[in-house]
């Protein structure tokens, strides 16, 4: 079958490019050809990423309080025109129905923004219906091939300017300029011929009109009274077509092209007014930093003054003093005396202002260290004998030692040793006699003193390397002993197979997760694998519960048929279908995609027993047996009736004969090959038979299945209504009978009280009424002692008066 590419989805960022490219070469009308760049995009929807993305001149900062309250205004002016209300507001369609709703939503719900953009959010599963308003998606690192083959075409495409549109632009352009270059060489000869004159020709009107003598295009009205009707139409007409003739994009364009002005004049202004400020600042700031150091310069304390010992005694400068006087007088007697030689001699003076000259500083410890080592070599015995030996410094080390003390104590009137046995001569050498040796010159080194001079430059740079380690030495030596001491406890590791007593470790949160997780996803697959094998193959059609049972079956075949409806109907309600309606590219039935589908109506419940997986695999086994064993006979019974040769091609015709058997029973179609089994000989002619009734079957499916989604739409359209109704009817049955249910607890409830009541009651009344009669008995017999307790008292005060 031929594949079929849908196209849309989200826009990515390599193709936001190419359509910048495109409608860069081809302009904003030729959207086909643009779009034959893009292979998962259309003409429209290339031309919509431009008007409601790409566009420079569209509007993506944040909506302003004048640009809401303009919308609203607008929106209430002229309801769902959005087309009309966009140039009016400067953003797109789209923008002004979307900051809308947002704002219907912040007045409903009293939600700030963020949270209504939220809200507005696509969820997982939803398609977003207007893709070319969203930004672009970023392109991955690894693109598909087809997206390079997009690129690579497209670049090629963009990039040829040796086609034969290309070709003809180029053609065209160099005409046109020939012709305009032809045309100025012409009127400069016309002009200097004089046939040609530099002044503006007039152009001369065919007709002069006063206008203040006379009025245009006027009409004079008609005596008496006329209806005017007509020129009420006739007005109407002329304002609509001035109104036609006005041309509103031009003023939008207009008005954008202001309003950037005004927005670039306002941005210059403030970059010059914040450059005005930086500039104000920084002097500003200069200033308080120079006043701050002037401050802390006079606060801060002043500290002593900390010189080194002298090196030199009193006595031991006015030697030197005495010995520059005496130079400086010899100068002069020699400067006195010579003037006709003056000018041969150049000028040899140290300075030309008298500097004092630096003293270099002798360390105390070289002098004590040589008298160690010669006072050593002098009491060493000889080397012959056995025994300690004395340790000596080595001779080269004590050469360099002695030229880098040598070279210490020189000062700066002192000049440079450039070799061994060289003559030391002044610092400035006015008549060149201290030039640098060279092989052509008669005072040039020989090899013995290049020789030297190889190894003077190795020496220096041992010397160099000693020093260096020794300055290092000497200031790890002077830093201060220690203030303070740390001790470091190293942690106990504990090895495998202890456990620390008394310490409980908590376990991370996200491993109780991930543990969580994979419980989750192994108690899932364990689920998936209880579940039928046909459930388990989502590839499989859903049978029906409602089987028809032959009439003359084995009690075998009738309890695996038994069996098998049973575990039908348990599949249909514990895993109900869903129905999923045909899907194809139609208005209605796109809005309804994001509908939840709706479960097929599922039968009673049924309880099975629940198997461990060893029960199940030893129920295989012996499936599988039983299945080769049945296989074996009725191939043996085949070779034995004459239809086949071998057990292969016994098997073969079994199979043919079971797939008759079972089309014959069970489907409505006509079953048209029935005639070529019998005479199929080989398994390419069979499997060549089933393939084809194959496609008839899937191409008659695909039929019924368009059908039955055009019926679904409509039958869902008509009965929309209904099935809302019914679903709400459904809703107030399950209440009223849950409501039922709840009177007929309560009614059995107090049904049960009322007779336990009942029965109380009666028990009580009798114990009151015993109770009762004791107490009636127990008064007459009071009642009686209180007459004779009477009659008794009365005696008593009568025989008392007789007394």
């Amino acid at each position: 079958m031929v594949r079929v590419q849908l196209k849309g989805g989200v826009w990515k960022n390599s193709e936001d490019e190419i359509l910048k490219a495109a409608v860069q070469k081809y302009g904003k009308q030729q959207w086909a050809r643009v779009a034959s760049l893009l292979n998962r995009k259309t003409a429209k929807q290339a031309k919509a990423r431009w008007h409601e993305w790409l566009d420079p001149s569209i509007k993506k900062a944040e909506w302003t309080r004048t640009e809401d309250e303009k919308l609203l205004h607008l929106a209430k002016l002229m309801p769902a025109q959005w087309k009309t209300i966009a140039p009016l507001v400067g953003r797109t369609a789209t923008q002004c129905q979307e900051h809308y709703e947002e704002l219907l939503d912040q007045a409903a719900t009293g939600n700030s923004a963020a949270d209504v953009r939220q809200q507005h959010q696509l969820r997982p599963g939803q398609i977003d219906s207007h893709p070319e308003t969203k930004p672009a998606r970023p392109d991955p690192i690894d693109m598909d091939e087809d997206e390079m083959e997009m690129l690579q075409e497209a670049r090629a495409r963009l990039a040829n300017t040796q086609g034969k549109k290309a070709k003809r632009k180029e053609r065209e352009r160099m005409l046109a300029q020939a012709k305009r270059l032809a045309d100025l060489q012409k009127r400069r000869e016309l002009k200097q011929a004089g046939l040609l004159s530099s002044q503006p020709k007039r152009k001369k009107r065919s007709r002069d009109i006063d206008l203040g003598a006379e009025i245009p295009f006027y009409k004079p009205a008609a005596a008496g009274f006329h209806d005017t009707t007509s020129e009420a139409a006739r007005s109407e007409a002329l304002r609509q077509k001035r109104l036609k003739a006005v041309n509103f994009h031009q003023v939008n364009e207009n008005i954008y092209r202001t309003r950037d002005k005004a927005a670039a004049a306002a941005q210059k202004r403030e970059e010059a007014r914040m450059r005005v400020l930086e500039e104000t600042n920084a002097k500003y700031e200069q200033q308080a930093k120079r006043l701050e150091e002037d401050i802390e310069l006079q606060r801060r304390p002043r500290g002593m003054l900390q010189l080194p010992d002298p090196t030199m005694t009193d006595p031991e400068l006015a030697q030197m003093a005495k010995l520059v006087t005496a130079e400086q007088e010899a100068s002069l007697v020699a400067d006195s005396g010579g003037g006709a030689t003056l000018a041969l001699l150049g000028d040899y003076t140290d300075r030309p202002l008298p500097t004092p000259m630096r003293t270099p500083a002798t360390a105390r410890r070289d002098l004590v260290h040589e008298a160690s080592q010669l006072r050593k070599l002098s009491q060493a015995q000889t080397p012959l004998l056995p025994g300690q030996e004395t340790e000596f410094e080595d001779a080269e080390d004590l050469v360099d030692d002695i030229d880098q003390k040598l070279a210490a104590v020189r000062t700066p009137a002192m000049p440079d040793r450039r070799g061994v046995g060289a003559t030391p001569l002044p610092r400035r050498d006015e008549l060149g006699l201290n030039l640098p040796s060279d092989a052509a010159s008669v005072s040039g080194g020989t090899f013995a003193t290049t020789h030297y001079s190889i190894r003077e430059l190795a020496r220096q740079e041992r010397r160099m390397l000693k020093k260096a380690r020794m300055e290092l030495e000497a200031a790890l030596a002077a830093l201060p002993s220690p203030q303070y001491e740390y001790e470091l406890a190293v942690p106990t590791t504990v090895e495998e197979g202890e456990e620390m007593e008394g310490v409980v470790t908590l376990p991370d949160q996200a491993d109780v997760e991930a543990a969580e997780q994979e419980a989750r996803r192994s108690e899932a697959e364990r689920k998936f694998r209880e579940r039928s094998t046909v459930l388990q193959r989502t590839d499989l059609p859903r049978p029906t519960s409602n089987m028809v049972q032959t009439k003359q079956e084995s009690e075998a075949r009738t309890l695996v048929r038994e069996e098998m409806l049973r575990l039908i109907q348990h599949d249909a309600y514990m895993y109900p279908m869903e129905a999923k309606p045909y899907e194809k590219e139609d208005s209605k039935l796109k809005k309804k995609k994001g509908s939840t589908p709706t479960p097929l109506p599922s039968t009673i419940p049924v309880v099975l027993e629940n198997l461990s997986d060893s029960q199940i695999q030893q129920a295989k086994l012996l499936l599988q047996r039983e299945s080769e064993l049945l296989v074996n006979e009725r191939a043996v019974a085949v070779i034995r009736d004459g239809k086949a040769e071998n057990r292969q091609d016994a098997i073969e015709v079994l199979h043919l004969e079971t797939s008759k058997a079972c089309f014959n029973r069970g489907s409505d179609f006509d079953f048209r090959l029935s005639q070529d089994f019998p005479n199929a000989s080989s398994k390419a002619k069979c499997i060549e038979n089933l393939s084809r009734e194959f496609d008839i079957l899937q191409s008659a499916t695909e039929a019924l299945a368009k059908k039955n989604s055009k019926l679904a739409s409509k039958l869902e359209v008509m009965n929309g209504g209904y099935s809302k109704r019914s679903k709400e009817f459904a809703d107030e049955l399950l209440e009223t009978f849950g409501r039922l249910k709840d009177a007929v607890i309560e009614e059995s409830v107090y049904g049960l009280l009322e007779s336990i009541e009942t029965a109380a009651a009666k028990k009580r009344i009798e114990r009151l009424k015993e109770e009762v009669a004791a107490l009636k008995v127990r008064e007459s017999e009071l009642q009686k002692r209180y007459g004779e307790l009477a009659i008794e008292r009365r005696r008593c005060a009568v025989a008392n008066k007789h007394v």
